[in-house]
């Protein structure tokens, strides 16, 4: 199996369907996955793209103590990433899953179907690869009811921080109000308080 002359194919909606209902990894392959995988646009990078996410991002996450509490980090970090981040990874685990771990990793098929019902997520705010959410800040603010004014504070790892300019802190938590744009999909999510103040430090 090899990437070479695999032609590029458009998603659409359902192209997911018949690997959510197989049970068999390896039947996956029959339905030629790895084909459409690279077809979209996707590597099977053994899941480089995703560590390299995970490793710059600022989202917190309790220390996983089993399996099942890493995926659910796992899960999480997805829901924050990028649709090329996402769709590097459910083909990475596929592969993984199916050729490199044997007996030794028994394979979660419920975990692979949550990462495609992720990357279904990410494709319903693109079209055949161009954004079609493409809030500014303004937008953003605006839409949640909160007209601060906002001064970029920097940018690392594919997102960019904003800290508002002309509000007064929270009289409650005393913290600024910090949003983290996703500069890949322009989206948007307010900063969790207890990551506030690591975000301050990194651009000081």
């Amino acid at each position: 199996m090899g990437k070479t002359n695999i032609r590029p194919i458009e998603y659409y909606e359902g192209i997911f369907d018949v690997f959510k209902q197989k049970q068999n990894l390896d039947d996956w392959a029959e339905n030629q996955f790895a084909e459409i995988m690279w077809g979209l646009g996707f590597d099977m990078d053994c899941n480089y793209s995703f560590e390299e996410y995970k490793s710059k991002s600022l989202l917190k996450v309790k220390e996983p103590e089993k399996e099942r509490e890493q995926k659910r980090n796992d899960l999480y970090y997805l829901e924050h990433a990028d649709l090329q981040v996402v769709g590097n990874c459910l083909f990475s685990y596929w592969r993984y899953y199916t050729h490199w771990a044997y007996c030794y990793d028994e394979y979660d098929i419920d975990f692979l179907r949550r990462i495609i019902t992720i990357l279904e997520e990410k494709y319903k705010i693109t079209d055949k690869g161009i954004k079609k959410i493409d809030l500014t800040i303004e937008e953003y603010l605006k839409s949640i009811n909160y007209p601060a004014k906002m001064a970029v504070l920097g940018e690392t790892g594919g997102f960019r921080y904003y800290v508002e300019t002309d509000l007064p802190e929270d009289e409650d938590i005393g913290l600024p109000f910090v949003v983290i744009e996703n500069i890949n999909d322009h989206t948007f999510e307010i900063c969790d308080s207890d990551s506030v103040f690591d975000v301050l430090d990194m651009f000081a």
